[in-house]
């Protein structure tokens, strides 16, 4: 585990001071940074680093919500520590109807963390804050 965790450590400071740089960085920055191999970036990088790596449209990632959370944070993501997906008697995956819903990035950001905060995923998240919306508003929500 040393030296997973000497890499782990490498890539929170590399994260960090991205983002309180605001810039944008490549693939081979976070390997050169992490001493991750290219295959194990790429899939850090859509399996775990995806809620606060925003993908730039000329290429590479922008930082964005790292800062907030602790490297004890960090780490567990990379221990697997995390909550199983909730089950919810309102949604049933057999039931469902695919939606693609875009957000403006700073929206989509906050989704991200908010979802990593409670350890959920984001499409949990969105629904929960919809069935809310749903429930607070009344039948009223749905009359136009």
């Amino acid at each position: 585990m040393g030296h997973m965790l000497t890499k782990i450590s490498r890539a929170y400071r590399f994260f960090l001071q991205a983002e309180q740089e605001n810039r944008v960085i490549q693939d081979s920055e976070i390997q050169a940074a992490t001493g991750y191999t290219q295959g194990t970036a790429h899939v850090y990088i859509q399996k775990k680093w995806w809620w606060f790596l925003s993908p730039c449209p000329g290429g590479g990632y922008r930082v964005q919500g790292l800062r907030s959370y602790s490297f004890e944070e960090f780490l567990d993501l990379h221990r697997q520590k995390r909550a199983p997906l909730r089950q919810d008697s309102l949604y049933s995956p057999s039931s469902t109807e695919r939606l693609t819903i875009s957000f403006p990035p700073h929206l989509a950001s906050w989704l991200r963390s908010y979802a990593l905060q409670k350890r959920r995923s984001v499409h949990e998240v969105v629904i929960e804050l919809i069935e809310q919306a749903f429930q607070s508003r009344g039948p009223g929500l749905l009359s136009h």
